[in-house]
């Protein structure tokens, strides 16, 4: 009898163990998962590979984004007066707001419709964010295609769908340009493997990248998040002196 329940207890662990195999259709890596940012960094590439199942590639697509660290953020519209474009005194208040997003595919559709899609924040329109001071869709919508040009502007939203190459339906990598104006933190990186239909979502990857400051440039980031009302004062009277040293150069010229 003993015997009998150890035999079935063993079949129970074979079972649930090769159901856990069975879930992993889609595994990956980053070349890198630290960068450092110096006074000559001038942007940098992250490559995302992986592997996916081939028994069930055509019946599915892969989708990759990158997050940054998240921010709060003010914006103000803009108003014609008296000819000339100015800014408004009323701003609203942005919460949640990633400070890089990107998104990559093996399939060129930006249909991101769907509960899977949104859950997941996967395309720009379903970022979650708190835009707790408004109510209507429409007005949240506006500020979200104003968000929108400024980071493609600022590279700091990055869409490359049918971007990611599969090999013999099995290996797969994408390439994703990090800009030089990016923050410090840590950036989210997940893989989705999601039905052409988009309604079932199959498999989920998910690691990190690690973005710090290193040399001067980290010393004076650090100075101004810490001292910020002496990093100012400074930063004016260097300017002051700068201003001053140039045009005594060019009167003696």
């Amino acid at each position: 009898m003993r015997i009998s329940k150890i035999i079935i207890l063993v079949f129970i662990f074979l079972y649930f163990i090769n159901n856990l195999f069975a879930r992993d259709f889609i595994l990956g890596d980053i070349s890198n998962r630290d960068i450092s940012i110096t006074a000559s960094f001038t942007g940098a590439n992250i490559i995302i590979y992986g592997y996916i199942n081939p028994k069930i590639y055509n019946y599915n697509n892969i989708y990759i984004t990158v997050v940054g660290p998240k921010t709060n953020l003010k914006l103000r519209k803009k108003s014609k007066t008296f000819g000339f474009w100015v800014l408004e005194r009323k701003y609203i208040n942005i919460n949640n707001l990633p400070s890089y997003y990107a998104i990559a595919s093996n399939t060129n559709s930006n249909n991101f419709s769907g509960s899977t899609f949104k859950i997941n924040e996967i395309g720009w329109a379903n970022i979650n964010l708190d835009f707790s001071q408004y109510n209507s869709i429409k007005e949240k919508q506006y500020y979200l295609n104003i968000l929108k040009d400024l980071y493609l502007d600022k590279k700091l939203y990055v869409s490359k769908l049918s971007k990611i190459n599969v090999i013999r339906e099995t290996l797969f990598r994408s390439e994703i340009e990090l800009p030089a104006t990016a923050s410090v933190g840590n950036y989210e990186v997940n893989m989705f493997l999601i039905s052409k239909e988009g309604n079932e979502l199959i498999s989920v990857w998910s690691d990190s990248i690690n973005v710090t400051k290193q040399g001067i440039s980290a010393e004076l980031f650090d100075f101004s998040k810490n001292h910020s009302f002496l990093y100012g004062i400074f930063a004016a009277i260097g300017a002051i002196l700068i201003g001053f040293f140039a045009s005594e150069i060019f009167r003696r010229i």
